[in-house]
């Protein structure tokens, strides 16, 4: 008799970013990657002046 194992699965980013962050994303949406402090807090900072709804986590 095979005894069969389950293959892993493997989750994919998207489901490992929400799994991290505890959060998970709506499609439609844009991710852009920044790696250091100078292309950080500009982009952040413009990102919240530019946003249209508040968001808040109780």
């Amino acid at each position: 008799m095979a005894i069969m194992k389950k293959a892993a699965v493997q989750p994919t980013l998207r489901e490992g970013l929400a799994s991290i962050l505890g959060t998970g994303f709506d499609s439609g949406n844009e991710v852009t990657v920044l790696r250091n402090g100078d292309r950080i807090f500009p982009a952040m900072l413009a990102a919240i002046a530019e946003s249209r709804e508040m968001q808040s986590k109780s």
